[in-house]
C-alpha cells in the first residue's frame, strides 16, 4: 500500500542536517534554526535533494527538466520493447519478496522505504498486494509511484523510521555505495531489514550514472553492518552470457540503426539461454560468473570483520565441492 504524502511528514528529515522538516504547500523547511534549509514541493512531491552532496540539482526539477537518470524512449518504442523477449532472468526476486513480505507481516504497521521506485523490479508485487505494508517510494526522477525525490546518499528521513529498505538495481548507480548503505542503516529500525539486488557481470547502463559493480564478497562487505538472513545469485551465468553476446555485437555497431538491429533482433535467437539460470543459481561456484547478486540482512550495531568475510568465502567454496 502506497502511503499518503501527508502521512510521511512525521518522519521527514532535512537531507543536510537530518533534523525534522516542516512541510508546507510550496516548500519544506528545516526546523533546525542553524540550518533552516528549504526544499521545494512540485505537484505535491517534495524535492529533498542535498545539492552540496549530489550529482542532481534542484533547479533541474523546478525547470521541469526530466532527470538524466530517468528512463527515456517514445511510447511506440516502449511498446516495441515489450514485444522483444528479455535476455535476462531474475530467478529469486519472487521468492525473496514473498519471504520479506512474510517477515513484515509479523510487525505492527510496517513501513518500507523503496529507493529507486521509478521502475519496480521482479517480485515487488508481493509488497504491492499486501495492504498491511505501507510503502514510501522515492527516486531521483518523477514517476507515477514516486512520492519523494531523494538521493540515497542523503536520505531525507529521521533515524530509525523504517522496518525495511528496498534497493533493487540501485547501488550500481550511486557514486558512493558505502555512504548510501550507511544511510539505509541509519533510517532502519533496530531490527529492520534490507533487501538489495546489485549487478556483477553486467554491461554499463544509464551511461554516466553507472558507477560500480560488486563480486559476491564485495557485496557482502558493503552490508557488513547487517547480519545475513539470505544471499546468493539473483541472475546467473546464463544471463551474463546473453549480455556478453549482445555487448560483443554492439561493440561492432557503427550506427544507431545497426545497434537497434542487434538490440531488437538478437534476443529472438538467444533468449532461451537465460533459462539455464534456474539450474545455475543453485551452483554456489557459479557466483564467480553471475550477472547479479542479492542480499537480505538485518540491521546490527556491530560490523563483521574482513577476516570473517574471507572465512565466509572459503566456507561457501568448500560447501560447493
Amino acid at each position: 500500500m502506497q502511503i499518503d504524502i501527508n502521512s510521511i511528514t512525521s518522519f521527514l528529515a532535512c537531507p543536510r542536517c537530518k533534523q525534522p522538516l516542516l512541510k508546507g504547500v510550496e516548500c519544506c523547511t528545516c526546523t533546525n534554526t542553524s540550518c533552516s534549509s528549504t526544499y521545494p514541493v512540485r505537484n505535491h512531491i517534495p524535492i529533498l535533494i542535498n545539492g552540496e552532496n549530489s550529482v542532481f540539482h534542484i533547479d533541474d526539477y523546478l525547470q521541469e527538466q526530466t532527470s538524466a537518470a530517468a528512463p527515456g524512449g517514445s511510447k511506440m518504442g516502449k511498446i516495441f520493447d515489450r514485444l522483444v523477449p528479455s535476455i535476462t532472468q531474475n530467478c529469486v526476486g519472487e521468492r525473496n519478496f514473498e519471504f520479506l513480505a512474510s517477515q513484515l507481516r509479523e510487525r505492527v504497521n510496517p513501513k518500507v522505504l523503496v529507493v529507486g521506485a521509478g521502475e519496480l523490479g521482479v517480485g515487488f508485487n508481493f509488497l504491492l498486494s499486501d495492504k498491511s505494508i505501507a510503502l514510501v517510494e522515492t527516486d531521483v526522477y518523477f514517476a507515477p509511484r514516486v512520492s519523494i525525490i531523494a538521493d540515497c546518499h542523503d536520505l531525507p528521513f529521521l533515524d530509525e523510521s523504517f522496518d525495511a529498505v528496498i534497493v533493487q538495481a540501485v547501488l550500481e548507480h550511486v557514486a558512493d555505495p558505502a555512504r548510501c548503505v550507511d544511510e539505509i542503516h541509519r533510517v532502519l529500525k533496530q531490527d529492520g531489514s534490507v533487501y538489495a539486488e546489485t549487478p556483477f557481470m553486467f554491461p554499463v547502463h544509464l551511461g554516466p550514472y553507472d558507477f560500480t559493480r560488486f563480486t559476491r564478497s564485495g557485496h557482502r562487505r558493503l552490508f557488513r553492518k547487517f547480519s545475513e538472513l539470505s544471499s546468493g545469485i539473483a541472475s546467473g551465468p546464463a544471463t551474463a552470457l546473453n549480455l556478453a553476446i549482445r555487448s560483443f555485437l554492439l561493440s561492432f555497431s557503427t550506427s544507431r540503426l545497426s545497434s537497434l538491429m542487434v538490440s531488437n533482433l538478437l534476443p529472438f535467437f538467444i533468449f532461451w539461454i537465460k533459462y539455464f539460470d534456474y539450474w545455475m543459481v543453485r551452483k554456489k561456484h557459479a557466483a564467480d560468473y553471475s550477472a547479479s547478486f542479492y542480499f537480505i540482512g538485518r540491521k546490527e550495531n556491530t560490523a563483521i570483520s574482513d577476516r570473517e568475510l574471507i572465512d565466509m568465502h572459503w566456507s561457501r567454496t568448500r560447501a560447493s565441492t
